[in-house]
């Protein structure tokens, strides 16, 4: 199992659940996520923790799953990782790293103050 330790800059927002599926999804249009909380501030990181089944995580280009030759890191159940940069939030896709074997990630965004 893998440790971050992040220094927290800002405010957390609300800790959601997002599943991911066979076709390459964004955190925003297709996970529901907001771009910013209630006062209006941005989001500027998020925590993200694999919960189920492995997933593919990819930046600018969608994820695929294509057997030996899919494009995103490969991320199993238990890893976690900081995404840092509003436009990195926007960029980042993710799928699940088999078909039919859905994933499923929990993310604590974090807003600037």
């Amino acid at each position: 199992m893998s440790l971050i330790m992040a220094e927290v800059v800002g405010r957390t927002g609300e800790t959601v659940r997002i599943a991911a599926s066979d076709a390459s999804k964004d955190l925003f249009v297709n996970g529901g996520m907001d771009l910013y909380n209630p006062a209006g501030k941005s989001i500027t990181s998020a925590l993200i923790t694999v919960e189920e089944n492995s997933i593919r995580v990819s930046f600018g280009t969608p994820a695929t799953q294509t057997p030996g030759a899919g494009i995103g890191h490969e991320l199993g159940i238990g890893m976690s990782f900081l995404v840092v940069g509003f436009e990195n939030l926007q960029n980042l896709r993710f799928i699940n790293y088999g078909a039919a074997q859905n994933g499923v990630l929990m993310i604590t965004p974090r807003y600037g103050y």
